[in-house]
């Protein structure tokens, strides 16, 4: 996967930096140039494989280990100290805002036009 290339590439240059950066900007370079490579058309891309999925939390892992600078807390300790979560959560929360649009008739005509809507139940 192309993304998970690129998204590395961009953590290989941080890591070089990031002994010479505040605690406040190495979360903004990583936020900026690592988790935006996966929140650009998440709804095209989020159902990729589970292997996939696999590097891009791997990689998310080194991301957070990088700003906290800790090797000890898991994958999931690292997110709740960010406050964040994992890309496929993230993806899939894009996913349910845009369903609730398409729902509600507050999305643009090509999502909705994607949907069919089902009326009554089928009982």
């Amino acid at each position: 996967m192309d993304i998970c290339k690129k998204a590395g590439k961009k953590l290989n240059v941080i890591t070089r930096m990031i002994t010479y950066l505040s605690f406040e900007k190495k979360r903004a370079l990583i936020k900026a140039f690592f988790e935006s490579q996966f929140k650009y058309c998440p709804l095209t891309w989020m159902f990729c494989s589970r292997e996939q999925n696999n590097k891009i939390n791997k990689l998310h892992e080194r991301a957070l280990r990088l700003i906290y600078n800790d090797v000890d807390l898991s994958f999931e300790e690292l997110l709740k100290k960010d406050g964040s979560f994992t890309i496929h959560d993230q993806n899939i929360q894009s996913l349910i805002i845009e369903m609730y649009k398409v729902v509600n008739d507050l999305s643009n005509d090509t999502f909705t036009e994607l949907f069919a809507k089902v009326s009554g139940s089928t009982s």
